[in-house]
């Protein structure tokens, strides 16, 4: 069914570049009693950005199959509940926002809600913005939250899910989401001597006639004030249940028995060295395969200051050179994703 659904697919919409609306309210809002089939696969690395990409994942062992439910209120919010867990979102004029975060052990509300989406959105739009957060761990204690999160379309091509199985006019929506957290403080404070943080990186690709992502690949690294402490990767893609009635996959909240950690399984094959001084962060390298890396730097407080990323040639080494005027004397968390194998290092600005 669904080889027959993407060949006859790609011969009635060709591939287009640029331009076009990806995202769109009327096609992409989450619906009422949506029921989203979801199969887990193995990570992979999530490739390049850019127009014209051929993104194939169509090696990929598959793993465990899943399901998704949307439920709108009377009041127009959307929650979306996966295990035992559940999101709460809002769409407001073209924004959909998230308010409500709740599992077993913690309830999230957020007072500065997180933005999501926005509608319309095409190759090249971004949107970028803070939130804040209260709640409440195991009923006694108090945490806080706050960051940011940056979404862009930042890619347009093919994907191709199986030797014969390949979607046209597909666009990558790349959300980076950096966030600090603090338990058992005063709501006037916000100890950075007892801050956790986490980056998540997160890449979907959406289709023109999908109402929900197609694939989707997750990467979160979590920090204790400031020092690498885990690291998780996991995809997942529609199964034909799915795309047979245009469901989806969202990836904020997968069963945690579905997450692996498997920087320790791609070789280390990037070395470098970091130096901070004269008003730049110098990342010297020397790579033994192609590579594509991402470097960010933020702060202790879930603030991303500089994003910057390299295609990087096997044999090659070089230099990658991160400004650092305009930001204040602190401690910075220096973010390194080389072809999904993620490394930190702690650089003091003075």
């Amino acid at each position: 069914m669904i080889k027959a659904f993407l060949i006859c697919f790609m011969y009635i919409f060709p591939f287009v570049a640029g331009g076009q609306t990806v995202l769109n309210e009327g096609t992409n809002e989450k619906r009422n009693f949506d029921k989203i089939y979801y199969q887990s696969v193995f990570f992979t690395t999530p490739g390049n950005s850019g127009e014209n990409v051929i993104w194939d994942f169509s090696s990929i062992e598959t793993k465990d199959d899943g399901i998704y439910k949307y439920v709108v209120d009377s009041c127009k919010r959307i929650h979306q509940y996966v295990d035992q867990e559940k999101n709460s979102y809002v769409l407001r004029d073209n924004l959909l926002s998230q308010y409500k975060y709740e599992n077993r052990l913690a309830k999230i509300k957020y007072v500065k809600q997180k933005n999501v989406l926005r509608y319309p959105l095409q190759y090249g739009d971004s949107i970028i913005s803070n939130f804040l957060g209260y709640g409440q761990y195991c009923d006694d204690h108090i945490v806080k939250v706050k960051g940011q999160v940056l979404t862009q379309v930042d890619g347009v091509g093919k994907l191709v899910l199986s030797e014969n199985d390949t979607i046209y006019n597909v666009y990558r929506v790349f959300t980076i989401t950096s966030t600090s957290l603090a338990m058992d403080i005063d709501k006037t404070n916000f100890d950075s001597t007892q801050l956790k943080q986490e980056i998540e990186e997160k890449y979907e690709w959406y289709s023109d006639s999908f109402r929900y992502p197609i694939y989707s690949v997750v990467q979160r690294t979590s920090f204790s004030n400031l020092e690498q402490v885990g690291s998780k990767q996991y995809a997942y893609r529609l199964l034909p249940e799915g795309i047979d009635e245009l469901s989806n996959i969202l990836n904020d909240s997968l069963n945690s028995n579905n997450l692996s950690s498997e920087n320790e399984n791609i070789p280390e094959k990037f070395h470098y060295k970091v130096e901070c001084s004269n008003g730049e962060i110098k990342i010297i390298y020397s790579s033994d395969d192609d590579a594509t890396v991402k470097a960010i730097v933020s702060n202790p407080y879930g603030v991303i200051f500089r994003q910057q990323n390299k295609i990087v040639k096997a044999g090659e080494s070089g230099n990658i050179m991160i400004s650092t005027n305009g930001l204040v004397p602190d401690l910075y968390v220096l973010y390194l994703n080389v072809n999904g194998r993620i490394s930190s290092k702690t650089i003091n600005i003075r």
